[in-house]
């Protein structure tokens, strides 16, 4: 075993540690009021870097996929909230397949009385 896979591999293993660690949740979504409703915004990126064992392929190889999932929420004196919220993902090639290609992950319309709930997705 060469001297930079046992780099990688203890540099890899510093960060899978401490699962669940502060970076999960280390800043708060911004908001901002728009008329009488919420936006708030929130995102996720995620990947993974590997070393495929295959022909034609050579070297360290990245993948990954980042998420801005916006939220517009308008809550009501009478208890009723409605509600528009969405996933939009971009992904390099290796990803696409689990977003085929698409932008958008999912867009959900729902709103909810002061009892019970009524769900809308597309």
């Amino acid at each position: 075993m060469r001297f930079g896979k046992i780099a990688l591999l203890s540099v890899l293993s510093l960060g899978a540690s401490a699962p669940g660690s502060s970076w999960a949740q280390s800043l708060t979504p911004p908001s901002w009021a728009v008329g009488e409703a919420e936006l708030r915004l929130s995102g996720e990126a995620g990947g993974a870097l590997f070393s495929p064992d295959q022909p034609g392929w050579r070297g360290a190889q990245a993948s990954g996929a980042i998420s801005l999932m916006p939220e517009l929420k308008r809550s009501y004196d009478s208890g009723l909230l409605l509600t528009l919220d969405g996933t939009f993902t971009a992904a390099d090639p290796l990803s696409r397949g689990r977003y085929d290609g698409d932008a958008m992950a999912r867009v959900t319309a729902w709103g909810s009385p002061a009892h019970g709930s009524i769900p809308a997705s597309a």
